[in-house]
């Protein structure tokens, strides 16, 4: 645009949109669609817009305010990439005016004052009251204390806001979706595009901070993830291969190119697949496409669990003791394995999620863990390089969050609790820590900065380590990455990490320091897998029928990916869905996961829901006695249900009875008598009449679990679990004398699969005999190895499936001499 702004000055000043109230008319609502900075804006011409700012402030214009439904023009200036260059050049001209003999400073106060309302006021309505609200964004970025997407404001801006504003009233809230567009807006480099090479629950999770300050998503998809929902919530999607990982989310190149394709500027990776590939950044880098997290070197640095661990004692971190270099077969594992001393770890060098480990008590172990781990460290990560450390026994796993800029200034944000793990895998993280001290905390701080600087790194990613019964701490591994776990930071200091992860990649700097942490509350995240917790948690596979989750709000969160109907894979994770709590503190946390957990449900696929329910009403969980033996030696054979109390046999008969005789009906009233007792009983139907919250002499307000089949009603609830019958009196006495004609579900002819998956590994052959404990086969199943092995003695009379096959649960895969 050529228009000189003098000349749109003149012709605009007389213009009805340019009125202005007098000091007598303070909070009339003024017109002003055409602003001065809007026009100065869109011209860039800033030196002639001062020139007559001044002479309008000299004349005591009220220029900068207007009607509440105008777009405020600082925002159209942050939209056009040059509010930097109109808001400096303001103030740098209004400071230049205290030496001027004439000014009066007051005004030039009030003229300040009416500049930093307009770059913010009226940037969000509160969409209830039609009003605005205070412009405390303009103090907060200038003061750059903006985090997470909201206005964490110190008491100190609150009340200078306060004082410019001539305000009594509380600053209100802003709409943080508004807030975080404009702010990231406001960046000198910015993203609009960005594609996200990964599925699941973890893309659904980036698009939704993306979409909250205007970045639009394209996601990717093999065969297995077609109908997904990560996939429906994408701005675009792209096909990119058959469902193996290999072939798919692990295909640099065919990413490479869609991101090519569809104008993506940057790739987040979210976790797992190419997330901790060096190879990747540098792909995209030839692409002039940014990758969103740390540079390919820090990468190969960090995510090799070998040479962080030299990176760590570089930098002074105390590390675990072990052999450093790679091991070249199972022969040289076991020599080292001794030298060390037993019980050793086997870890995947590269990689992470429990994936590539095994715990090795002993030399006749070895061979088996050996090839095992490696196997499964090179499907997962393309990389199957093994160390050997020795293994502190009971040990708790605790993380500290880092985020760090590309210049120099690292932030921890507190350190996350994961020490409830089965198969070396976290399904439970909290934060903070119920065990560490502020000073071991602060220790661990000092540590994670002197590695990240040792490094180079930049963006968010997560250093871990073991802490011993006297709360030593040792490195174990950097995670170069988002965690799964992440929510629980960005509950308690409320900063969203993705949005940071973005803006880092953009080279903005933190706009916060480590003083400006505040660890608020506590946090809890449960993983909702698709497993069998009664079965060694194998995973299980299949379609979601039915799926019920409680409603999100601002103590409870859900971080999910599919819907009812969704297929969940044999090719990928097990996780389906995180349910995270906050509270003012533990007690208060866990107290709100029960209540979370109590109304999820999913029905179609075997799952751990009851499971977690059962951990949290732990004493010792609930004491916080934990370590990362506590699933192992609190449930030594798998869980099968706890032991339902007398309270809750009262509680689960009057469910039934509730069922029987109000049917499907909601808000009947039963009235019953137990133990002498009347009890008047309540029930709301809920997910498909999967859930039954009932009132009991409205007091007990509980939901539970409850299943019809023929006769028998099956409850569920807290870890617990009844079948119950109802019948007549004269029923229930006949049905005493009834034998039990139920038989064994155990096949004593042949074993069976007890998962889906690709049978990759048979260790035994026709005519074997074998020992209880002796390993069978191996299914590999959601990138995770599956070692099924003998119950009992037996003697193989055929072999049914060959490697290299699919097999499916109850599969037949040896057939055994009677």
């Amino acid at each position: 645009m050529n228009e000189d702004i003098a000349t749109l000055f003149s012709n605009n000043k007389n213009n009805v949109h340019w009125r202005y109230a007098g000091p007598s008319d303070k909070t009339k609502p003024i017109v002003n669609a055409d602003n001065l900075l809007h026009l100065a804006a869109r011209i860039g011409n800033v030196e002639k817009f001062l020139s007559i700012f001044k002479k309008s402030i000299e004349s005591d214009a009220r220029l900068l305010e207007y009607n509440n439904d105008q777009e405020n023009p600082f925002h159209i200036a942050a939209k056009m990439g040059i509010l930097p260059s109109v808001v400096k050049g303001i103030f740098k001209h209004l400071e230049s005016e205290k030496t001027n003999p004439n000014c009066d400073p007051k005004k030039l106060e009030n003229v300040k004052h009416y500049v930093k309302e307009a770059l913010c006021n009226r940037c969000a309505l509160d969409k209830s009251k039609k009003t605005p609200l205070d412009w405390s964004l303009a103090l907060a970025s200038m003061a750059g204390i903006i985090s997470g997407g909201a206005a964490y404001l110190s008491g100190k801006v609150c009340s200078e806001i306060h004082d410019l504003h001539d305000v009594s009233t509380p600053v209100e809230t802003f709409n943080n979706t508004d807030l975080a567009r404009y702010t990231y807006m406001m960046t000198e480099k910015k993203y609009s595009k960005i594609l996200i090479a990964n599925r699941g629950e973890i893309a659904c999770r980036i698009i939704r901070t993306a979409r909250r300050v205007g970045i639009s998503c394209v996601c990717v998809y093999s065969d297995a993830d077609t109908n997904s929902v990560h996939v429906r919530q994408a701005d675009e999607s792209r096909y990119i291969g058959p469902s193996p990982s290999c072939l798919s989310y692990l295909n640099i190149e065919k990413i490479c190119e869609v991101a090519v394709e569809t104008g993506a500027e940057a790739v987040h990776p979210g976790y797992g697949f190419l997330a901790e590939n060096p190879d990747f950044p540098r792909a995209l880098q030839k692409h002039n496409i940014d990758f969103i997290g740390p540079s390919a070197e820090t990468i190969e640095v960090t995510a090799n669990k070998i040479t962080a661990k030299e990176a760590a004692r570089k930098a002074g971190v105390n590390v675990v003791p072990g052999y450093m270099g790679k091991i070249s077969n199972a022969a040289h594992a076991a020599q080292v394995a001794e030298e060390i001393g037993f019980p050793v770890m086997l870890k995947a060098a590269s990689g992470g999620g429990g994936k590539g480990m095994r715990i090795v008590n002993s030399k006749k172990e070895i061979e088996l863990a050996f090839t095992s781990a490696t196997n499964e460290a090179e499907k997962s990560f393309k990389d199957g390089s093994i160390f050997i450390e020795k293994y502190i026994e009971l040990p708790r796993h605790i993380e500290i969050q880092i985020i760090a800029d590309k210049y120099g200034n690292i932030v921890c944000l507190g350190e996350r609790e994961c020490s409830i793990q089965r198969n070396n895998q976290k399904i439970m993280e909290e934060t903070p820590s119920p065990f560490i001290s502020e000073e071991v905390r602060q220790k661990m701080y000092v540590q994670c900065v002197s590695l990240a600087k040792q490094v180079g790194y930049f963006s968010a990613g997560t250093v871990e380590f073991v802490v011993d019964k006297d709360q030593n701490f040792y490195f174990l591994e950097v995670n170069t990455r988002l965690q799964v776990e992440h929510p629980v930071t960005e509950f308690i200091t409320g900063i969203d990490i993705v949005e940071e992860m973005i803006r880092t990649s953009c080279g903005e700097k933190l706009r916060f320091n480590q003083d400006d942490i505040k660890l608020t509350g506590s946090a809890i995240e449960n993983r909702i897998c698709a497993e069998d917790p009664s079965k060694k948690f194998f995973p299980s596979s299949g379609r979601i029928k039915y799926y019920d989750k409680p409603g999100g709000n601002d103590y409870v969160r859900i971080d999910d990916g599919v819907a009812s109907g969704s297929e969940i894979s044999t090719f990928y994770d097990s996780m389906i869905a995180k349910v995270i709590t906050y509270g003012k503190d533990r007690v208060e946390a866990i107290s709100r996961m029960q209540k979370a957990l109590f109304e999820c449900y999913i029905e179609g696929v075997t799952n751990n829901i009851e499971f977690l329910e059962s951990i949290f009403h732990h004493p010792n969980f609930i004491a916080a006695k934990l370590h990362t033996r506590f699933i192992p030696d609190h449930y030594p054979s798998g869980f099968h249900g706890d032991f339902v109390t007398e309270e809750y046999i009262k509680i689960f008969i009057f469910t039934a009875l509730y069922y029987s005789v109000s049917a499907r009906y909601q808000d009947n009233i039963l009235i019953t008598v137990y133990n002498h007792n009347t009890y008047s009983v309540v029930g709301k139907w809920k997910s498909s009449y999967r859930l039954l919250n009932i009132t009991i002499n409205d007091d007990t307000d509980i939901t539970l679990k409850v299943e019809k089949q023929g006769s028998k009603y099956f409850i569920r609830h807290a870890g617990m679990k009844a079948e119950c019958c109802i019948f007549k009196p004269h029923v229930a006495e006949l049905s005493r004398l009834m034998l039990n004609n139920e038989t064994e579900g155990i096949s004593v002819d042949a074993v069976k699969s007890p998962i889906s998956g690709l049978l990759v590994k048979l260790h035994v052959n026709i005519g074997d005999q074998v020992e209880i404990g002796q390993p069978l086969f191996v299914v590999e199943a959601m990138k995770m190895e599956n070692i099924i092995c003998a119950e009992a003695a037996m003697v193989i009379k055929n072999i049914l499936v060959q490697e290299g096959k699919n097999v499916q649960i109850g599969d037949v895969v040896l057939a055994l001499l009677p």
